[in-house]
Order: structure tokens, then sequence, then C-alpha cells
């Protein structure tokens, strides 16, 4: 059953994608069959109906054809994470924030088909807030067999669940030392006892230094 409602989202979530056609170089999409603006706009044709399930997708979905990875398609969840991206042009053309090394992942992929998962992955960029993100994505080819025509570059921002991941962490660990020290028989345990916990937790190495009353440790500012 459907509703109003659901309509006007339909619309608006296509209508976000659906944008991105704007950015086709104006020279490109009316020209030669293997231009980039026409690849772009034949691709967009080609996905038909089919398209909705892209555009209205929460995951960020992108597209890209060719040796040269001309990005053809760019959902909107995509653009409203990183706004829209021209069409038609090479992936670093159109996301030149991402690392030249990125293009090595795309590569193998177009090269052998063996899809490739990342997790967790500082790619380089900042969404349209100027907060870096952590992507966990996957990269496949399109096309049943050898040689392939492009890739279809799937990704969901982990961020905020590795963040409070972090933070829970962090928390815990407090909780656990605290715990540990009140409870140690003495002040050389409670010390010996919060130098194990932060090791390898924290950091790989940890020392306590213990300065008699009355002195300043060597090299320390102030009267």
């Amino acid at each position: 059953m459907s509703h109003a409602g659901d309509a006007d989202q339909r619309g608006s979530v296509s209508g976000v994608a659906e944008g991105a056609e704007d950015h086709l170089p104006a020279d490109d999409v009316g020209g030669r069959p293997d231009d980039p603006g026409r690849q772009a706009a034949d691709f967009l044709a080609s996905l038909g109906p089919s398209r909705l399930a892209w555009d209205s997708s929460p995951a960020l979905v992108s597209v890209v054809l060719g040796p040269d990875h001309r990005l053809v398609y760019q959902n909107a969840a995509s653009v409203q994470h990183f706004g829209v991206r021209p069409l038609g042009v090479p992936m670093l053309a159109a996301f030149p924030e991402l690392p030249d090394r990125s293009m090595t992942v795309l590569d193998g992929v177009l090269a052998t088909g063996e899809p490739v998962t990342m997790q967790r992955r500082n790619i380089g960029m900042r969404n349209l807030d100027g907060d870096e993100v952590l992507m966990h994505y996957v990269v496949a080819p399109l096309g049943w067999a050898p040689p392939y025509d492009g890739l279809v570059m799937t990704s969901v921002d982990v961020t905020a669940q590795v963040k409070a991941e972090s933070s829970a962490e962090r928390a815990e660990l407090l909780l656990r030392v605290t715990q540990l020290m009140s409870t140690a028989p003495d002040p050389e345990a409670a010390l010996a006892l919060l130098t194990r916990e932060l090791v390898p937790t924290v950091a790989d190495v940890a020392a306590v230094f213990i300065i008699p009353p009355g002195r300043r440790p060597t090299g320390s500012g102030g009267t």
C-alpha cells in the first residue's frame, strides 16, 4: 500500500541523485558515443526503473567506467554526504581529496574481477560538515566476465560507530583501572597495576617515576 508521503520521499531522493546529471560536461553530452559525458548519460539511462533502488539506498553508491575510472553515477546518499560531483570525469578529478593510492585498489578489481572489502578505512575525505570519515566499503566489478566495464563502489559511513566504541572502551578502561588501584594493598602495587593496564591498550610502554618530597623533576619549569 502506497502513501502520498512515500511518493514525496521517492521523488525527493530521486531528484537529489538526478541532479548530478546537470554536472555532465556540457560539450560531451551530445557528443560521440565514446565521449565521457555521453558514456555517463547512457549509463544513467540504462539503469531504467532499477535506478530507484540505488537512488534510495541508505548506502553510498558510486559507479565508474573504463580503465581511467570515469565517474558515471553517484546516488543520493553519496550526494548528501560529499556533495554533487561532476560526472563523466576520472574519479580523481571528481573526488580530488582521494589519495592516488586508492586508484590501485580500483585497478586491481577491474583487472581481476575480485571484489575488495575495506573495513573502517580512513579514505582521506571529509563530509560536508568538514569531519573526517571512516568508511566500510566494497568495490565490485560491473559485469559478468572480463573485460569488465567498470566498478560499483558501495560504502557505509562508520565514523559515529567507531567513535562510540572507542569512547565505551576508554570508559571501561578507566573503570577497570580505578577498581584495581582502589583495591591494591599498597601504593606500589597500585602503580604496578596502572602500568600493566595501560600497556598495550593505551601505549606500547609505560613508566612511573616517583619524585621524593621537596624535589622537582629535572628540567621542570615554574617556581
